[in-house]
Order: C-alpha cells, then sequence, then structure tokens
C-alpha cells in the first residue's frame, strides 16, 4: 500500500538502510575503535611519571611565597603543555572531554584530588610553616596523579577495544 503498511497491519520501511550497507559501517567504525586503541598504546611508558611530578610541583608550588610560587605553577603548566604535545606526536590522538564515564571518573578523581591536597599544602604550609606536610602532599598528589593517568590510559583503551568487537 501507498503509506507502507501491508494489509495485515505490518509495516514495511521504504527507506531503511539496506543490510549489508550497515553492516559495513558497523565495521569500519569497529576498525576505527581499534585502530585508536592501538595508537593509545604508543603513549610513552614515562608519560604517567611525569605527569605525577608536574602534579607533585603544582602542589607544593602552593606552598611557597609569591614569586616562587607563580615560578612553580609556570613550569608545572609548560609541563602539561609539553606532555599534551608528545602525546599528540606519539600517538596522533587530541584528547578532549567527550570520554567514556569510566575514564572520566579516574580523570575527575585525579583533578580533584590534586586540587584538594594544592589546599591543604596552601594552608598547611603558608599557615602554620609545617613544610615536611608539604612535601607529603605533593609526593601524594604526585603518586595519585602519575596512577590514575595510567589507570585513565588503560580504562580508555579496554573500551575502544571493547566496543570494537
Amino acid at each position: 500500500m501507498e503509506n507502507g503498511t501491508d494489509p495485515s497491519g505490518h509495516h514495511e520501511p521504504t527507506d531503511a538502510p539496506h543490510r549489508s550497507a550497515a553492516a559495513s559501517a558497523l565495521a569500519e567504525v569497529a576498525a576505527g575503535r581499534a585502530t585508536l586503541a592501538q595508537q593509545m598504546r604508543r603513549t610513552p611508558p614515562w608519560y604517567d611519571a611525569v605527569y605525577g611530578l608536574g602534579c607533585g610541583l603544582y602542589v607544593a608550588a602552593f606552598a611557597l611565597p609569591f614569586p616562587w610560587m607563580a615560578a612553580g605553577m609556570v613550569v608545572a603548566v609548560v609541563v602539561f603543555s609539553a606532555l599534551i604535545g608528545v602525546f599528540r606526536a606519539r600517538t596522533g590522538i587530541v584528547l578532549t572531554l567527550s570520554v567514556h564515564e569510566r575514564a572520566l571518573v579516574a580523570l575527575l578523581v585525579a583533578v580533584g584530588a590534586v586540587l584538594v591536597l594544592a589546599a591543604v599544602a596552601s594552608f598547611v604550609g603558608g599557615r602554620h610553616g609545617a613544610w615536611w606536610l608539604v612535601v607529603l602532599a605533593a609526593v601524594v598528589a604526585g603518586a595519585a596523579a602519575a596512577t590514575l593517568s595510567r589507570r585513565y590510559t588503560r580504562v580508555a583503551i579496554a573500551l575502544l577495544g571493547s566496543e570494537a568487537a
């Protein structure tokens, strides 16, 4: 009939894509995801450790007197910028915040941990002079950031690999 409904009441779509075209498109998407996962595996092995050092420096800088605090933050930002450049050059990937929820959780926990520890370092070091606590906060921030950065990469690779199948 004209409206795509046969006499028994079943609807027959007239403009639905052909199954082989849809299967081909899905295969292309899966291949693209597998390629992206393979590219992410090219992240340098030292990347997470350097990221952790940058985060530790950022936290420690909050407890320093002003000119040194600014210098520490600038160095940390330069380290982060260099890491972004290295990641792009090695993997060919430009990361955005459009990531899977599981990977985003690891990223947000890392950022939250660094910010909380920076606030603690600023308060403890600046007001109470307990510099050993600042060093401890910086080490914890660096270790947490390095660990969660590695976790973020592993989760992203696993998600791309599992969704590619």
